[in-house]
């Protein structure tokens, strides 16, 4: 399928011109506030960036169930899945991964880690049922976050008890929540409870979720899956007076899947290099049982006042665990002659990352004919991290049972402090902005040996460990040609430091003839961006369009071939730098009230989102894998005067692939086609304590493919057709409120 860019811009570019009709009626809200974007209080009409706030309520309307589901109608924004192991983490305009800075309440949260077939562990750390708002600011944010802001940065706002408290009751609120979704037969339950006073206020969120297998499209056949997923939040607010605000969160999530991986029975493993006419052993039966884990505690402060170097202070200190634990078991058969051997393969596969950090900022307004928001402060950031690859081998062939403990790179500490400043400069009484801003990070790696990495890798060199520094900026700037027009455009830096694993690896094979080798000379991750484009924020409408271009130096390709090394006889695997990489792309995105435009459309809204990015390596010429294709979603929804019902009908049109889109040169590779699906999705309210909320997703029916989960197959690939999306499903969701 092919979307017609110039048509479809054009089209959407008209909408806004109907909109400058003076209508004072009750307007539906586009112009929410966002943090992330400028580390303070700005409406998204007026920042120099794209910026995209999901709420709460839309959240709960579209019953997005995970991070996947979160972004369902944001072009330009996806989240990977990894087969058995779930989903990865977010990516935006083609970068993905720790390249994307995610945080909860300003925590970072882990590093995305894989290690061959058996560990992936990714950053799915999130329960949304917790969340009011989650903020995901596009292009880099590195001069004011730091490192992992190369690709953008995805903030989650969790609930407070002042949300909830007041809506029925003076000093209190409780509800419970269950629903079910088809897809994957899964099933929730929430419950929420808020109580205080004015000067100290708790809540408290648990939710429990059910999971089996995602169905497929396109076969019954999927690999057969039974976990859960726990999440308990909780938050205990202290305002001895209206200058000062304290807070302790406290949060724990824990995921348990096991899965029957049906998809990999009959697949086989060569005992000794390519083409070697060595022997093949065949996999008979694969159970993985995956564990995540993630606990946090943080201590915030606020100020607010006015002294002389700050009207208001937020104070952030924090802890968090984070641990992924999978174990693989097969069960394998080795062919010698005429005689078969079987027996068990086992793999104890570990990723844990500890962070204990703090942030502090400051904000102080000045200035009256020309003002400045000046916002300063530090961040800090102590990261251990370690993984550990736990093994069994019971070979009948020899009778004699062998284990292994190793680790895949040593135990390191990243530690990491940054100083920013940034001002918000308005002159005109508001009409021209300029934000600049500046950052110096200076980030250190300290690896650690011990017996586990020196026993498990022998001969492995020492680790290397680095000390560097990096200063980034941005220059952003707004000019309103009215109240509901704006123009803008931003310069920004971004940076990402090597990553632990890729400068001291150490893995060696010698059954299958190749080793993987440290690289302890990685230069930074590194990136320039212009962005620039128009919006609108009207009455009853707003409409967006931008257009960017990237330039990234450094790009890492991690376990990069390198070459054969007749020394060893083994293949040789090593992370290297990239010379440039470009992505450059245009999106545009809207809404529309209707019925405030139209008398006999009232109750009615439009809303529709577009994206496009194209990269390259500018080395080779060859396209960028990880871009994911056009994408345009449009929904046009009603909701009832008497607020007692409402519905959206949702489009998603999303082009294929084809040979100039991929660097894969092999003529079997698995483009995945363009497809079209349909959702409708609605909600009741049948009482003002009772409401129901449903959808209907992939109403027509539709056989596709996500392209991320695509990547690096082949036509004849027999998991082709479990890795389809699921056909028509529905969920359903019931919220009663005390």
């Amino acid at each position: 399928m092919k979307i017609n860019t110039t048509a479809l811009a054009v089209t959407l570019a008209l909408c806004p011109q109907a909109l400058f009709a003076d209508d004072e009626a009750k307007k539906e809200d586009y112009n929410v506030i966002t943090v992330t974007s400028d580390r303070n209080d700005v409406a998204i009409s007026e920042t120099t960036n794209t910026v995209s706030v999901i709420s709460a309520e839309q959240m709960e309307k579209e019953q997005a169930r995970n991070i996947k589901d979160l972004v369902r109608y944001e072009p330009g924004i996806s989240v990977p899945s990894n087969g058995r192991f779930g989903l990865t983490g977010f990516k935006i305009r083609g970068i993905g991964g720790d390249r994307v800075l995610t945080l909860i309440d300003g925590v970072p949260v882990a590093d995305e880690f894989s290690f061959g077939p058996n560990l992936a562990a990714g950053r799915n750390f999130i329960d949304l049922d917790s969340l009011k708002a989650v903020e995901i600011v596009r292009g880099s944010t590195s001069s004011l976050y730091g490192s992992n802001a190369l690709g953008g940065t995805v903030s989650f706002v969790t609930k407070d008890p002042e949300d909830y408290i007041g809506i029925h009751n003076d000093n209190y609120y409780a509800s419970v929540k269950a629903g079910f979704n088809s897809a994957n037969s899964s099933k929730h339950l929430t419950g929420t409870y808020a109580a205080g006073d004015d000067v100290w206020q708790g809540l408290l969120i648990a939710t429990r979720r059910d999971l089996d297998e995602f169905d497929a499209a396109a076969t019954s056949l999927v690999d057969p899956a039974d976990g859960d997923n726990t999440s308990v939040y909780g938050k205990l607010v202290y305002k001895p007076n209206n200058g000062h605000q304290f807070k302790l969160i406290l949060n724990q999530l824990d995921t348990e899947l096991e899965t029957t991986v049906d998809s990999a029975a009959g697949s086989q493993v060569l005992l000794g290099p390519p083409n070697s006419g060595a022997p093949v052993i065949t996999r008979t039966s694969i159970i993985g049982k995956d564990e995540q884990q993630r606990n946090s505690i943080s201590f915030q402060y606020r100020y607010e006042g006015n002294t002389a170097i700050a009207d208001s202070l937020d104070f952030n200190l924090y802890r968090q665990d984070s641990k992924t634990k999978q174990i693989t078991d097969e069960e394998r058969t080795l062919v010698l002659g005429p005689t078969a051997f079987d027996y068990n393969h086992f793999r104890d596969s570990r990723f844990n990352q500890d962070n204990l950090g703090l942030k502090l900022q400051l904000n102080k307004t000045l200035g009256t004919h020309v003002k400045h928001l000046l916002s300063y402060g530090v961040d800090w950031d102590r990261m251990e991290t370690d993984s550990q690859r736990i093994g069994t081998h019971n070979p009948i062939i020899s009778g004699v049972t062998t284990d292994f403990n190793t680790r895949d790179f040593p135990n390191s500490v990243y530690k990491s402090a940054g100083v920013f400043i940034q001002d918000r400069i308005s002159f005109t009484d508001g009409n021209f902005i300029l934000v600049p801003a500046v950052r110096f990070d200076k980030y250190e790696l300290s690896p650690t040996t011990d017996p586990i990495f020196l026993n498990g890798n022998p001969g492995a060199p020492t680790p290397a460990g680095f000390d560097e520094s990096k200063v980034t900026a941005k220059l952003g700037g707004l000019y309103k040609i009215n109240n509901d027009w704006a123009y803008f455009i931003q310069y920004s830096e971004g940076f990402k430091a090597p990553p632990i694993d890729a400068v001291n690896t150490a893995f060696t094979n010698l059954t299958r003839g190749y080793t993987t080798l440290p690289n302890p000379d990685l230069k930074p991750e590194s990136s320039k961006s212009v962005e620039t484009g128009f919006k609108y924020y009207g009455d009853s409408s707003f409409f967006e369009l931008s257009a960017f271009d990237t330039q990234y130096d450094d790009f890492i390709e991690t376990l990069a071939f390198k070459g054969f090394n007749p020394t060893t006889n083994l293949l040789e695997f090593q992370a290297h730098n990239l010379s440039a990489v470009e992505i450059r792309g245009f999106e545009l995105k809207g809404g529309l009230d209707l019925g405030s435009e139209f008398e006999n459309l009232e109750g009615m809204r439009l809303r529709y989102a577009y994206a496009l990015s194209k990269g390259k390596d500018k080395e080779t010429g060859a396209p960028i894998n990880s871009i994911d294709p056009q994408k345009f979603v449009a929904g046009i929804g009603y909701d009832s005067t008497n607020d007692f019902w409402g519905a959206e009908l949702a489009l998603t049109l999303t082009e294929g692939r084809d040979e100039g889109d991929l660097s894969d040169t092999n003529p079997d590779t698995f483009y995945a086609p363009g497809y079209t699906s349909v959702d409708l999705i609605g909600y009741f309210d049948f009482t003002e304590k009772f409401s129901a909320y449903w959808g209907i997703y992939n109403l027509i029916d539709k056989t596709y493919w996500e392209v991320s989960d695509t990547i690096g197959r082949n036509n004849d690939d027999e998991a082709l057709a479990r890795l389809t999306q699921p056909g028509r499903n529905f969920a359903v969701t019931l919220k009663y409120e005390l």
